[in-house]
């Protein structure tokens, strides 16, 4: 039986008693402010009257018995115990009690009736909100717009917080969410070179202090990596991992990492940078508008901690769901006059690897470049095409004799950062 025990300033207290035999359990929660030896006695004289309820009589009695009322304790003479009246009906020229049993003697609570022992949380100050803010090229989960990702915790102790957030050029404050329990975060402790996107890196790894050193991470398969989990914001950049290996107290080594999911850049990182892992219903997604290109968002946290200004992050939008993609899928083929022929496939506009539909071909130019080389020696008019033949001659005359390879790439004409509209370079044999 569960009640309000004034022993322990009026936190939910518990007592429990048992019967001489098997039997069903039976359960209660008593809205009453009592001590556990009374808490003790409500629970045993609950027992006794449920063993006794279970003896029943139906009993047809004359006109004159008819001033007894449900609710009503009789006794009979020629049968032991007390009766209740549960139920009386009127039947032909008589009536009809029906009866259960109900215990005789006073139930008394024992005297080894207890309160417990009370689990306090430490009085601890109430840390301040830390808020990690991204911007993706495409939802995080399933969805039709890019979007930014906003995360809300901190160190032990923290109880939530009320976040909102203001839209650039905007004036007034929009409610968010209000996330009651800080999802796994914390800050870097190791550098992370550049690495790649398209496989898995097996060779770097990163180092991660936990605000919250009881909190864990943990390895997956290939498989749940691939569809989703272990996705952690670093920076500015989405990274998932596979292995996750305690250290010591609060810091992990993860490793098996993909790098620049959705679109982000698999840039360098320093130690220091703010990090948070990415749960299912544990952080806010707010869809991007193509206008606010350029303008600030504003991310606002108030909690017990965020006293006596609120945690503010803030963040300039760079439109990476409207940058142009490189093309894929690049083949080069030399025809028997020496000329090449080329050919590629355009990504769409959203951040989805399929082709792009037919009518919504943008430009590209071709870029030729000594093998190894960072700057081209011959670029190509834009073209509004997915082929075209580069003359041999061209070539030979742009590289001179001295070079006996050559790397060729597909550039996208459009808005976003040049080595994402790039493709990957083809090395050619002169």
């Amino acid at each position: 039986m569960a009640y309000l025990d004034v022993d322990r300033d009026y936190q939910t207290g518990l007592q429990r008693h048992d019967g001489p035999g098997p039997g069903r359990p039976l359960a209660m929660a008593l809205p009453a402010a009592l001590s556990a030896r009374a808490a003790r006695a409500v629970a045993e004289r609950r027992l006794a009257v449920a063993e006794a309820r279970i003896r029943r009589l139906t009993l047809p009695l004359p006109w004159r018995w008819i001033t007894i009322a449900p609710g009503d304790l009789v006794k009979l003479s020629g049968r032991p115990g007390l009766w209740r009246v549960e139920e009386r009906r009127i039947e032909g020229l008589g009536i009809v009690l029906v009866c259960a049993g109900w215990p005789e003697a006073p139930v008394r609570a024992r005297a080894q009736a207890a309160s417990g022992r009370a689990l306090l949380r430490p009085a601890v100050p109430a840390p301040p909100t830390r808020l990690v803010i991204l911007e993706t090229c495409a939802p995080v989960w399933p969805g039709h717009e890019a979007e930014l990702v906003v995360v809300a915790g901190g160190e032990p102790g923290w109880r939530g917080a009320n976040v909102r957030w203001r839209a650039p050029a905007a004036v007034d404050d929009l409610p968010l969410f209000q996330p009651a329990s800080s999802p796994p975060m914390g800050e870097t402790l190791s550098p992370l070179a550049p690495g790649v996107t398209a496989t898995w890196d097996w060779s770097q790894t990163l180092e991660l202090r936990l605000l919250d050193p009881d909190a864990t991470l943990e390895s997956r398969a290939e498989r749940a990596v691939l569809q989703g989990a272990n996705l952690l914001v670093v920076g500015d950049e989405l990274i998932q991992f596979r292995w996750a290996e305690e250290r010591s107290a609060g810091v992990w080594r993860i490793s098996g990492l993909l790098r620049g999911r959705l679109g982000t850049d698999a840039r360098a990182h320093a130690a220091g940078e703010a990090w948070a892992l990415l749960l299912p219903g544990r952080f806010a997604r707010l869809p991007l508008r193509p206008a606010w290109t350029g303008g600030t968002v504003t991310v606002e946290a108030t909690g017990p901690g965020d006293t006596p200004e609120p945690a503010i992050a803030t963040l300039t939008v760079r439109g990476r769901a409207n940058h142009v993609m490189g093309p894929c899928h690049v083949t080069a083929q030399r025809t028997p006059q020496g000329d090449l022929e080329l050919a590629w496939v355009e990504r769409s506009g959203e951040f989805e690897w399929i082709e792009s539909p037919a009518g919504s071909r943008g430009e590209f130019v071709v870029e030729i470049l000594p093998a190894g080389g960072s700057l081209p020696v011959w670029r190509s008019a834009p073209l509004r095409a997915t082929a075209t033949v580069v003359p041999g001659a061209t070539i030979r005359a742009a590289l001179g004799p001295a070079h006996a390879l050559a790397d060729l790439r597909i550039e996208t004409v459009g808005a976003g950062p040049i080595e994402r509209r790039r493709s990957s370079a083809l090395r050619l044999v002169l």
